[in-house]
């Protein structure tokens, strides 16, 4: 049934019942004002009775005197009274419904009749004086009179009894009608109060049902929707239960691989946490954390759709070797994580070893590139003794990195209060204490000299900027200490950020120091390269403080430009714009390096100091030294070599025509800071 069917049922129920109350009400009411008006006429009828009744007895008083004391003066004036009174008699007789069917007004009538017939033939008798005659008219009077008073009487009593008895059935007739209006809007309330219950019932209740499962269906993971209600609501059930579980899927999966996310995994990983943490379970429950290892090889090679299809590939490799009490999920680009619900570690070992070989045997081919990877897998107990689930994840997380550094390709295995998985944390709580120096600017910057080797060469300052970490108790942490955690956990960016706006800053407020210098170089990352946000911070922070990018240089290692080689040339050519300069640092580190060189546009090299600092001892280090020279030389470029840490490799450098130096034997890292202007100085500008 639909809504408006149940509305109209309504509609027309209300409407029945107010016609039923209304005819009732109304027939009663209508008996009551009809004899409201009846008892009115009455009572009027009555007034009129009783002023006739007084003219009667006008009359018979004018009656005595002419038949006791023979005097006629008076006839005329009785004769038509009586005349009169039997005139209104006949009328109260015709229009009063109190003297219907009421034999003794018929009777006085004729009474009066007689009288006046009496009163007639006296007037008419000739011989008044006859008193046999006038003796025998005086004897009929007397009876007729003494009848006519009775009956007046009688009548009077008649008519007040009658009056009394409207006056009660007019109240009767009036309680009647308050009773069944009383009664009637109680009938009808009961009956609204009916259909509003039904109403409620048969709409309200399902709608309310269907909120009630839209509050909770978080906590049920599916919504059912109603079996019973209007078409209409039924319809919205139906299309609500659709669009809900589609939508909780979505949210509780991995759109790619169809595997639970990680907001889904770590529900019903909690929900085993307490299980086992409150019930003291001893069935062992195993958590496993897989990484794919050299899984941006593909990436970067074939593109990320290449890189989805194998992710596609991999969930359908745990999907097949898992078991169907086990969870899996998708929660990170390339890891996975199976929770192993009634699992003893050795069934976790074999599962994960037969994991790690299908993916190993796992041969992905794209387009005209084929590639074999591996992964590496981190195994831990869900024993109940840790605080939260996070906790479960950081350890079995922990096993999957250990794995990783210890070859790859292979089951690590850590509990809970495990030493190296506590190494993790406290690596996991140095890098909270790092972003909070980043957050706190309790990063320093410093600069090392880079010196022209040409002893003709004139020029400004030109320095490289590094960073140290203060810590809360004031030591300074050299960059070893948090650069390899700062890009582990992809915060780069973040410190490049600060880096670039608070060296740009310094110097834009210091502009003796920013007069004498030529170039400054700032290293950057390759996450902050494949960022375009992250250029348009650039321009935004020189425009800011209208910084000349002719003394701005930018540093990105060779290994980090090749991976993503045109975002690369794109960022570089954008901020050339500006006259920003670009060095690639660390170069000869990688492979195939001199054919991406010719591709980049770069400003200068910078010799990888692994080659130059041994260059001296090892003629195969000073060879390269010498090829890189060459190479750049012939496509243009300026070389800088870097760990320069005596006179001997200087000599070296200088016959081989590098053009500028830097290390310890120029200068040590030092803080980049100045000294307040003189008073004087600053006034004069």
């Amino acid at each position: 049934m639909r809504i408006r069917t149940f509305l109209s049922i309504i509609i027309l129920v209300c409407l029945f019942g107010a016609y039923v109350v209304e005819y009732f009400l109304g027939s009663q009411r209508y008996d009551l004002q009809h004899f409201t008006e009846l008892h009115h006429k009455n009572q009027s009828a009555t007034k009129d009775f009783n002023h006739i009744q007084q003219n009667i007895s006008q009359l018979l008083i004018s009656a005595d005197l002419i038949f006791g004391s023979k005097e006629t003066f008076l006839i005329n004036g009785a004769i038509e009274q009586s005349k009169l009174l039997i005139e209104q008699l006949n009328t109260l007789l015709v229009s009063a419904q109190i003297f219907e069917e009421n034999k003794f007004l018929e009777s006085t009538i004729k009474d009066i009749t007689l009288i006046n017939e009496l009163l007639i033939k006296v007037y008419g008798t000739s011989q008044i004086n006859e008193e046999e005659h006038f003796s025998g008219l005086l004897k009929e009077y007397d009876k007729s009179s003494i009848v006519l008073v009775n009956k007046l009487e009688i009548l009077s009593g008649i008519i007040i009894s009658k009056l009394q008895d409207d006056a009660i059935e007019l109240e009767k007739l009036n309680q009647s009608v308050i009773l069944v209006n009383r009664i009637s809007i109680i009938a009808f309330s009961i009956l609204i109060l009916f259909l509003w219950y039904w109403a409620n019932k048969a709409i309200s209740k399902p709608l309310q049902s269907l909120s009630k499962m839209a509050t909770t269906v978080n906590k049920t993971g599916h919504f059912h929707g109603i079996e019973k209600g209007p078409k209409e609501v039924m319809i919205l059930s139906h299309e609500l239960s659709i669009l809900t579980n589609s939508l909780l899927h979505q949210a509780n999966h991995d759109p790619l691989t169809n595997l639970l996310n990680r907001r889904e995994f770590e529900r019903q990983l909690s929900q085993t946490h307490e299980l086992v943490r409150i019930e003291k379970d001893n069935v062992a429950n195993m958590l496993c954390y897989i990484d794919l290892d050299r899984f941006k090889i593909v990436n970067d090679t074939c593109g990320h759709a290449a890189g989805d299809e194998l992710l596609t590939e991999v969930a359908q490799i745990l999907a097949s070797n898992a078991r169907t009490t086990d969870v899996i999920a998708r929660v990170g680009g390339d890891e996975f994580t199976l929770l192993l619900r009634n699992c003893n570690l050795d069934s976790a070992i074999e599962l994960g070893e037969r994991i790690l070989k299908k993916i190993e045997d796992l041969c992905f081919t794209s387009g005209k590139y084929e590639f074999h990877i591996s992964a590496s897998l981190g195994l831990t107990l869900i024993n109940g003794r840790e605080e939260n689930y996070q906790e479960i994840i950081n350890t079995a997380d922990s096993a999957c990195r250990i794995a990783k550094e210890s070859g790859r390709n292979q089951v690590q295995i850590l509990e809970i209060d495990d030493e190296r998985a506590g190494h993790k944390r406290r690596e996991m709580l140095h890098l909270n204490q790092i972003i909070n120096a980043i957050d706190e600017s309790r990063l320093v910057l410093f600069f090392q000299d880079i010196v022209p080797l040409d002893r003709n060469y004139m020029s400004g300052k030109h320095y490289e900027i590094l960073i140290r970490l203060k810590t809360e108790d004031g030591e300074l942490l050299s960059p070893h200490h948090f650069l390899p955690i700062i890009e582990r956990y992809q915060l780069c960016t973040r410190l490049d950020k600060w880096v670039v706006y608070e060296t740009i800053k310094l110097l834009s407020e210091n502009p003796e120091e920013l007069g004498l210098l030529e170039l400054c170089s700032i290293n950057l990352s390759g996450q902050s390269f494949s960022n375009k946000p992250f250029r348009q911070f650039i321009f935004d922070t020189l425009k800011e403080f209208n910084f000349p990018g002719n003394k701005l240089s930018f540093e990105i290692t060779e290994t980090e430009a090749i991976s993503d080689i045109e975002m690369a040339k794109e960022f570089m050519n954008e901020l050339k714009e500006l006259n920003v300069r670009f060095a690639l640092d660390d170069f000869g580190t990688g492979h195939s390096s001199f054919e991406y060189l010719k591709n980049l546009p770069v400003d200068y090299i910078k010799i990888d100091g692994g080659f130059v600092k041994s260059m001296c001892e090892n003629p195969a280090d000073f060879e390269t030294v010498k090829s890189i020279t060459d190479v750049g030389k012939a496509l243009g470029k300026k070389l800088i070599a870097e760990y320069v840490h005596s006179e001997e490799i200087v000599e070296m450098l200088i016959d081989l025509k590098i053009d500028f130096a830097q290390g310890y034997n120029f200068s040590e890292p030092c803080e980049l800071k100045f000294e307040p202007q003189p008073l004087y100085q600053v006034i004069n500008g």
